[in-house]
């Protein structure tokens, strides 16, 4: 993209995240990304490089390190379905959200997102309902949200040279962007949950 298409795009992006709310991209996200376009060899990975950048330093369309608590899955299950033919799956995380205080419920503080579909269209739910916790050694609580997480998934990738960096992403893009022969190994699923909202809570006198 051109200057002038970076600064409309930038623009635009950023008016509809303050209209609608769009939830923030964490500077962890984009980091990583950025990490992996570096040994790009295609021609406008540098511009892309400088968009992401931009994005970045964008107090509207991203979120610095400090605000995320960054969680990594604790396990995955396979949900059994009788009706619907895609495979869907629960991921389950250990998270005892900052608003919670002495927690006496049995099992760890935690939280489920059950997702279906495949990597290019896939739907995520974070799981209230009570009854989908049995078994699982975690509990919910109501104060988590789910317009508070960034769900991501990490992969390590081999460059042809014998490099290593990890980066995020949906679909095979990332193998588009780098250099033939590339291999990637799946490194796990993580949540960005942000809490920048119970910080400002907890320093109002």
């Amino acid at each position: 993209p051109s200057q002038e298409e970076m600064d409309k795009f930038m623009s635009d992006m950023e008016r509809v995240c303050e209209v609608k709310r769009v939830k923030r991209v964490p500077w962890q996200f984009i980091g990583l990304v950025i990490s992996a376009l570096k040994n790009s060899t295609k021609d406008n990975a540098e511009r892309l490089i400088t968009l992401l950048t931009r994005i970045k330093q964008s107090k509207v369309l991203s979120s610095p390190c400090r605000e995320n608590i960054i969680i990594r899955v604790d396990r995955e299950e396979e949900v059994e379905l009788e009706v619907d033919p895609e495979e869907e799956y629960k991921d389950i995380y250990h998270f005892k959200h900052p608003l919670v205080g002495k927690c006496a419920e049995p099992g760890q503080c935690g939280f489920i997102i059950r997702y279906h579909g495949d990597s290019d269209n896939c739907t995520l739910d974070l799981i209230s309902d009570n009854s989908y916790y049995e078994n699982t050694g975690v509990h919910y609580h109501n104060v988590l949200s789910h317009r508070d997480m960034c769900e991501y998934v990490v992969f390590t990738l081999t460059l042809p040279n014998g490099a290593k960096v990890k980066t995020v992403a949906w679909g095979r893009w990332r193998l588009w962007w780098l250099p033939e022969n590339t291999r990637q190994e799946f490194e796990g699923w993580y949540v960005a949950y942000n809490v920048a909202n119970y910080m400002v809570t907890k320093s109002e006198p």
